[in-house]
């Protein structure tokens, strides 16, 4: 009777260790991001040097995997030889799930600042959202500490309620008796030093 109390607590250990650490390792992916070319009105502050500090910010996540900057020139470029020099947000969202990106960033700079946004390319929902006064290294870097927040709480929601609707209903019934033999219900009091079976 102890081996076969044994076994089943072995087997719901491993059901539930299969389940956390396959939970953990969900979240230990890196998702792809690509950050397109910002749009640019100002004449002292240049697109590329804030994609860069972004770059920058961004890469040290380590749930974030960047996507090189000449591949996303390469696809902005397509994007405007069809727009006529405009770069349409879900023309590019489009164009983001032919290259398996998970979440794309765009965003402007101006004389005012710069304004990134995460778009989470299967649903085009802005999942992220920043600004910065100014172009500065410093506020770039906190631009992205920001965006890589938001974007991680989004995927975290996001893998919660996956794993939600995708896993199985699971039933687990225990039942404790005394060594006696007597049938302890919940709401039955125990005695300290009483012993009991599962």
């Amino acid at each position: 009777k102890m081996e076969k109390t044994m076994k089943k607590i072995c087997f719901v250990l491993t059901l539930l260790s299969v389940a956390v650490f396959s939970g953990v390792s969900a979240q230990n992916q890196a998702v792809s991001v690509g950050i397109l070319p910002f749009s640019s009105s100002s004449p002292k502050l240049s697109s590329s040097s804030v994609v860069s500090d972004l770059t920058s910010a961004l890469s040290g996540y380590s749930f974030v995997r960047l996507i090189e900057r000449a591949r996303m020139d390469d696809m902005a470029k397509e994007i405007e030889l069809g727009m006529s020099g405009l770069l349409d947000e879900k023309t590019a969202v489009k164009q983001g799930k032919v290259m398996g990106l998970e979440v794309m960033i765009l965003g402007s700079v101006s004389a005012s600042g710069v304004s990134a946004r995460a778009v989470h390319v299967e649903s085009g929902r802005i999942i992220a959202s920043s600004s910065a006064p100014s172009g500065s290294q410093s506020d770039i870097r906190s631009l992205g500490k920001n965006l890589a927040y938001d974007i991680e709480t989004f995927l975290a929601r996001d893998n919660v309620n996956r794993r939600r609707n995708d896993s199985p209903d699971i039933t687990l019934k225990f039942w404790i008796t005394k060594k006696n033999g007597t049938a302890v219900k919940p709401g039955w009091p125990l005695k300290i030093g009483d012993s009991i079976v599962f």
